[in-house]
């Protein structure tokens, strides 16, 4: 990240970016970010003893009743028919589950180490009770901003993101492959190209529309967490993103090895000092020092961060 950061003339200010923080550095040019993606993603997937995973889902409306997808109950039970757009939507805000579950299901690795950024809003199916109980994963907040592998995991599917808006055609493993080895100026040695689709159908598929809920995720997520909060105030994400002291709090984050996250009290009261370790939050104005203090006086185990 440093030798790139240096060929754009980019001021290193954090240990860790995602490649959303790059593309607002280098606005409005458009090419520049897209180039500096593209650089980090060559810089990585020429690293050896790495192993890299590319996952593409497609559906089949050949092998489907009526062209839909049954989704909702256990196998033969399904209550509710969806067209194979609907059912990508649906599966979208879990697809790193299912991700991460078909690579233990094709390697057989049992009780590794998976860390994902932040994932929430995992609706229950088969794929997740099977990974959950097998592997061990860690759910960082913030991850893309703190942790380097996973901020590396975010450059390499911009970089391919890019190429594919321009792409004209079928979508498989084969088109991923020719984006990402680019007419083998990437070495293929280490490289995967992973299929999703139709077998799988039983296992991803959603049982229930209702998101596992937070209190029950618990046991997955890392902790410490840095909680930001500006009181809940209109634009208090905003507020957070562009204040000054941003910076600062990543880098501490990065060292600490903590998630990051903006308090939500309707999300987080089950979340935040729940674990033995201790976690932080940080106000930006006086309502959130209250919401500090109300947390206290309800004996959760959290302290007011201050930024090193």
């Amino acid at each position: 990240m440093s030798e790139v950061c240096a060929r754009f003339k980019i001021d290193r200010n954090r240990r860790v970016y995602k490649a959303h923080d790059i593309g607002v550095l280098l606005s409005p040019n458009e090419n520049a970010y897209k180039s500096f993606c593209l650089n980090v993603a060559r810089e990585l997937l020429s690293l050896e003893d790495v192993k890299f995973n590319y996952f593409v889902t497609r559906i089949n409306t050949k092998h489907l009743e009526n062209g839909k997808v049954t989704i909702y109950g256990n196998y033969g039970t399904a209550t509710k028919m969806v067209s194979p757009h609907e059912f990508i939507d649906k599966i979208s805000p879990y697809y790193t589950v299912i991700c991460a579950w078909k690579l233990g299901q094709i390697t057989g690795v049992r009780s590794g180490m998976f860390i994902f950024d932040g994932t929430e809003d995992i609706l229950p199916c088969h794929a997740w009770n099977e990974f959950s109980s097998s592997q061990y994963l860690r759910i960082v907040f913030g991850g893309d901003k703190t942790i380097p592998v996973v901020a590396s995991a975010d450059f390499l599917l911009r970089s391919l993101d890019f190429f594919l808006q321009e792409r004209r055609g079928i979508l498989d493993e084969k088109a991923i492959q020719s984006i990402v080895l680019h007419n083998d100026i990437v070495p293929a040695k280490d490289k995967f190209f992973r299929y999703i689709g139709n077998p799988d159908l039983d296992k991803i598929k959603p049982l229930s529309e209702s998101p596992i809920r937070m209190r029950d995720m618990e046991a997955f997520v890392h902790h410490p967490i840095i909680f930001l909060s500006a009181g809940g105030i209109v634009g208090q994400s905003s507020i957070i993103e562009t204040s000054p002291i941003q910076d600062k709090l990543l880098n501490n984050a990065s060292e600490l090895c903590a998630g990051v996250r903006v308090y939500d009290p309707r999300k987080d009261r089950f979340l935040i000092g729940a674990s033995p370790t201790k976690d932080y939050f940080f106000p930006f104005n006086k309502e959130a020092r209250d919401q500090l203090e109300a947390l206290r006086t309800g004996g959760r185990n959290v302290e007011e961060f201050v930024p090193f």
